[in-house]
């Protein structure tokens, strides 16, 4: 058991995890710009890729900025900066892994942030889905590496689906469900189309694999729409 713990232990990079804590306790307990100073250091010290995953960090940014500041969100900073140092500094064997991880969390973010209920709801869900569509774009394109040498066909692709993203997730706004269930809604359709585009980069796209995505995206939707109150 002792030496099953500390396998376990060596696992752990805890330089890493020590950076991670630090940058999410400075986004919890710190004003907003010495936290961005604080995240900005951990990441640009020492100066190596910073280039190649500074899209991914300002995403991290952008979504934490957008969404209530709280020990939840302290805590998302806190992974999301694990998995970027830890792939920026080659620490981690599984890169794309890691990198689709962190593609899932911006992608729930962004999926929560468009039905916060702002005041200017129709202006601002709009600026949220759009937020939500470009988001998706750049997780497919830059996070889970993808993009080699079939950069040229699989971008429009990618495309395609974000403005279908944008469409939904602006549509959503205007059925009178809870926001939980929109972004749900929005978030399932993001993984579905992330399935197809990996069938369509592989230049398989089996039917009976369409189907069955179709049918449990239908039969889930049905099931949230029949078991929740409706209300304004």
């Amino acid at each position: 058991m002792a030496e099953k713990l500390k396998s376990a232990l060596k696992i752990i990079h805890w330089s890493l995890a020590f950076k991670a804590i630090v940058a999410g306790l400075s986004w919890i307990y710190f004003p907003w710009w010495l936290s961005l100073f604080v995240l900005m250091g951990l990441y640009f010290i020492p100066l190596f890729q910073t280039r190649h995953l500074f899209l991914p960090f300002l995403m991290a940014l952008v979504l934490g900025w957008v969404l209530p500041s709280n020990v939840f969100m302290g805590a998302i900073i806190a992974i999301q900066m694990y998995i970027i140092l830890g792939v920026k500094d080659f620490i981690f064997i599984n890169r794309k892994g890691a990198l689709q991880v962190l593609s899932a969390l911006f992608l729930a973010e962004a999926g929560v942030a468009v039905y916060l209920s702002p005041d200017n709801w129709l202006l601002s869900s709009l600026i949220y889905a759009f937020l939500f569509g470009v988001v998706y774009y750049f997780s497919s394109i830059k996070l889970v590496d993808m993009v080699d040498e079939e950069e040229s066909a699989f971008k429009p692709v990618v495309a395609v689906f974000s403005f279908l993203l944008i469409q939904m997730a602006f549509v959503l706004n205007f059925l009178p469900i809870y926001s939980l269930y929109k972004s749900l809604l929005l978030i399932l359709s993001a993984v579905i189309f992330v399935e197809w585009q990996n069938f369509i980069l592989e230049k398989k796209l089996p039917k009976n694999k369409i189907i069955s995505y179709s049918m449990f995206f239908v039969g889930l939707t049905i099931l949230i729409f029949a078991g929740v109150s409706w209300g304004l």
